[in-house]
């Protein structure tokens, strides 16, 4: 078996993953346009800028080289924002591209596209590899991960072959895999969930009440669900990880920068100024709006999501959101 894994992105999740991968007994190159936390990955074995105090081990290294990081391994994992995934497909060589497997962990939808990632990975890569696509997905928050906390995660692939030997590079001890083979439900769950959680995060700072973040809990789940359903998803999706579990995490954790985000604007802060504040990129506000176009696409009623688009976009007050139900 290859013991190489390369990983496009050395983020939160992308540093995670990589620590998992090097505790699995994998050799993994990191690949980051950001040189600060290259060099601090291979010279500190830390990334000091997303992932501060945790040891990196040895199998772990960095580079800032697309070329170097894409011939090192046949297995590509790409966990960069989605708002930048095609363009950062596009500066991958065309040569000596020979992947067996291809794993997304972008959540997002394009939103000059409509697309979902996983189109868009084989509309950049499908003349460059014959790479088999898998969606990795759920309550995941990296800063626990690298506590190696008990976490579960969903791969998703419409190859079941495919589902086994990906949970075999990624589960041990505290990291557990489920498979599905409903690809388009794990990654409207993964979009969605985003949105909910900065409606949360405004409820939160307005009110802290166990009841309301139940009552928008409830909702998020009833608004995804009959979305999916209606694009084809199946339902079950929806009360797996990549639905409810997801929505547990990201809407209540204080690790979750979509949260943080919207607590910020409940706070008075435009969004512009919210963003600065949380210095990372916040993929609920642009699935909003995304997910707004889909929803009137599929003539699905969404009134929580509708809300929070409205508090984003047209600058309505957080404290409309009780007037979505």
């Amino acid at each position: 078996m290859n013991k190489r894994i390369t990983i496009i992105g050395a983020g939160n999740m992308g540093t995670a993953l990589a620590l998992v991968l090097s505790d699995n007994g994998y050799n993994v190159k990191l690949w980051d346009m950001n040189s600060k936390v290259v060099n601090f990955i291979n010279k500190s074995h830390e990334n000091k800028i997303y992932l501060p105090k945790v040891r990196l081990p040895n199998k772990i290294s960095a580079t800032s080289n697309i070329d170097e990081a894409a011939c090192f391994s046949n297995i590509l994992i790409l966990a960069i924002p989605s708002q930048f995934l095609r363009s950062t497909l596009r500066m991958i060589p065309n040569d000596d591209l020979k992947y067996e497997i291809i794993v997304n962990c972008a959540k997002g939808i394009d939103l000059k596209t409509g697309q979902f990632m996983s189109d868009i990975v084989k509309e950049e890569l499908g003349k460059k590899s014959h790479g088999i696509f898998a969606d990795l997905s759920g309550p995941s928050l990296a800063a626990e991960l690298v506590q190696r906390q008990l976490t579960g995660v969903i791969v998703a692939s419409k190859n079941e072959l495919v589902l086994g030997y990906l949970r075999n590079i990624f589960e041990n001890d505290y990291l557990k895999i489920q498979t599905s083979t409903d690809v388009l439900g794990v990654e409207i769950g993964s979009v969605m969930k985003n949105i909910y959680s900065i409606g949360i995060g405004m409820t939160d700072e307005l009110s802290n009440s166990m009841n309301t973040r139940a009552l928008l809990l409830t909702q998020a789940l009833e608004e995804m669900s009959e979305l999916g359903i209606k694009m084809g998803a199946k339902k079950e999706t929806f009360y797996g990880l990549s639905g409810i579990g997801d929505l547990i995490a990201t809407c209540l954790s204080d690790y979750s920068r979509n949260r943080r985000l919207g607590q910020q604007i409940a706070k008075g802060k435009s969004v512009a100024q919210a963003q600065k504040v949380i210095k990372q990129v916040t993929e609920g506000y642009y699935a909003a709006e995304a997910v707004q176009k889909i929803s009137k696409k599929y003539k699905v009623k969404l009134p929580l999501t509708d809300t929070i688009y409205q508090v984003l976009y047209k600058r309505k007050k957080p404290t409309e959101i009780i007037k979505a139900f």
